[in-house]
């Protein structure tokens, strides 16, 4: 029996044991750790899926015991510093969440990327703070893997933040199947085989300057004495696990728009990236967020972000009224972008230009604050797992390793990148648009649904209007009257303020670069209602006054001839 058999800490994980060395316990021992079983693992998605409140702590706990399977796959010895240094950033890599991150910062970009930088840093000084030196030493060898594992440079990654955070690794199979499991999806893993084909390779690299180098990644091995299908089924498995979670979790419509609600509340709620998130859990968070809305300078944009999070409270989510598809998004991109700044997908994630798009339709349909939310999930985002680096036997060795979804790999295995290709496509699919509204404003969704059409240029999806929003009687009989008053302003008022528009701002100043002051329409409007209506009124009532005159007139005569 191993010396680590002997001496350590067990912690009991859904059918199985995890044992933690006596130095990985003690960073558990802190206040900095348990802060993590605090915080959830899925976020709000316990609000579709009531058993997913696992917390990240569970998580964090589960990859190192992942991590410890692949290193004794790749043939690393337990006890050594490789080891010891890899376990220990496998328990650390979900240090630098607060509340609700995914939301926050991956779904919404309303906060920076917890894994960057600055915050893991300020992360781990805080957590040394609480240990002995041993383990303070222990998280300073860790520290380089896990700012590597955020890195956007390829040349600082290694096998160690390859198997720790990088595609198919230890943070992936410890929380795919738990995921799966918490929110009843019924997939079973199939990779169990796949532990015994990862080992570690040299690969060519090139530094961001171009400099190229080579470094030790964590590979996967396709053949052994011929392609293996059952390791192609084994990766065929996660990537549709995967697949599942995203289209059943992630992108569920009612988890996109509380999700969409969170952040809309952290908005205006002028939420910031303070170090004083981190010792929050998810309720201190919500009781933060609550007192900001309720401290707000501006009343208004307050008691928006308080109705959000009281809706968020209490499960009154807001109800879809606008949806766009991949194909549609796409193809707007094609006509209007020039570059990847501004993409559709890209504008709509900038929390600025959200809000001034949601501000302005709320004002112009005088719409309480905060009665609208956003969510745009990343346009061009795939599967990260398709990433994964492997290598396979040719004449004269091994092939150098290159990503699963290459060229090298769809010249030699065609059918395998086909399928891998297949679901990855099915992956981006998934892609979808929405804007919610608070229910007790349906009956303006017909008119915000206008406006939105208008300022996106792209108009929501006729298919979900049809089938899913006027199944909503509320929103059906608002667009029903809405049409009407549409096509009566369109007959009765539409020519009349084109060319009112035009003579004012061929006239006036405000008409510059081709732009003028909106305030223009509304008087085009005013006047042509005035114009309209005002001399039917005025000749209903002077005819009326006529005919009054001219009955009285003829009651004379009639009297005088009687008499």
């Amino acid at each position: 029996m191993s010396d680590f058999d002997e001496k350590n800490k067990r912690f009991r994980i859904p059918n199985r044991d995890v044992k933690l060395t006596e130095l990985e316990a003690e960073i558990t021992r802190t206040r900095v750790f348990q802060r993590l079983f605090y915080l959830k693992q899925l976020g709000l998605a316990h609000l579709v899926y009531p058993s997913a409140t696992h917390t990240r702590a569970g998580h964090s706990i589960e990859c190192l015991d992942e991590a410890s399977r692949l290193l004794d796959a790749i043939g690393v010895e337990a006890g050594s510093n490789d080891w010891s240094d890899v376990r220990m950033a496998a328990l650390l890599h979900d240090m630098g969440h607060v509340p609700f991150s995914h939301t926050l910062e991956d779904e919404n970009e309303v906060l920076p990327k917890h894994d960057k930088g600055e915050r893991v840093s300020n992360v781990l000084e805080k957590l040394k703070g609480e240990v002995g030196d041993d383990a303070q030493a222990l998280i300073d060898r860790a520290a380089p893997i896990l700012h590597a594992i955020s890195s956007s440079n390829d040349s600082v990654r290694d096998w160690k933040s390859d198997l720790v955070g990088n595609t198919v690794c230890a943070d992936l199979l410890a929380y795919i199947t738990t995921d799966a499991a918490w929110t009843g999806i019924e997939k079973r893993p199939g990779y169990y085989r796949i532990y015994d084909y990862f080992t570690r390779a040299e690969k060519t690299v090139r530094d961001d300057d171009g400099t190229e180098g080579t470094n030790e990644r964590l590979c996967i091995k396709l053949t052994k004495g011929g392609l293996r299908t059952d390791i192609v089924s084994a990766i065929m498995d996660l990537l549709d696990m995967r697949y599942a979670l995203t289209e059943r979790v992630i992108y569920h419509h009612a988890k996109a728009i509380a999700s969409a609600m969170l952040a809309r509340a952290a908005r205006l709620a002028n939420l910031e990236d303070e170090p004083k998130l981190l010792d929050m859990g998810d309720e201190a968070f919500l009781l933060y967020l609550e007192s900001l809305a309720a401290n707000s300078p501006d009343k208004p944009t307050g008691d928006g972000a308080k109705m959000l999070l009281d809706r968020l409270r209490s499960r009154n989510l807001y109800k879809r009224i606008f949806k766009i598809q991949r194909q549609d998004m796409e193809s707007w991109n094609r006509r209007n972008s020039q570059s990847d700044d501004d993409k559709f997908d890209v504008k709509w994630r900038n929390s600025e230009a959200i809000e001034e798009l949601l501000v302005k339709i709320e004002d112009r349909l005088d719409l309480q604050r905060g009665s609208l939310v956003l969510w745009c999930p990343e346009g061009k985002s795939g599967m990260k797992l398709v990433k994964a680096n492997v290598i396979w036997q040719q004449s004269g060795g091994w092939h150098k390793p290159v990503v699963l979804r290459s060229q090298e790999v769809r010249d030699q295995f065609r059918r395998v990148y086909d399928r891998v290709e297949t679901i990855e496509n099915q992956y981006l699919d998934l892609w979808t648009f929405w804007i919610g509204i608070n229910p007790e404003q349906m009956e303006k969704a017909p008119a915000v649904i206008d406006a939105l059409a208008r300022e996106l240029g792209i108009d929501c999806d006729p298919v979900f209007i049809e089938t899913y929003a006027k199944q909503n009687p509320r929103f059906k009989e608002a667009a029903e009257i809405y049409e009407k008053v549409n096509g009566a302003w369109r007959t009765r008022y539409a020519p009349d303020v084109s060319r009112r528009v035009t003579e004012m701002t061929e006239e006036d100043a405000a008409l510059e670069g081709g732009s003028f002051d909106e305030s223009l329409i509304d008087e085009a409007i005013s006047e042509a209602a005035s114009e309209k209506s005002s001399p039917v009124k005025k000749s209903k009532v002077k005819n009326s006054k006529d005919q009054l005159e001219l009955d009285g007139t003829k009651a004379e005569e009639q009297s005088e001839e009687n008499e």
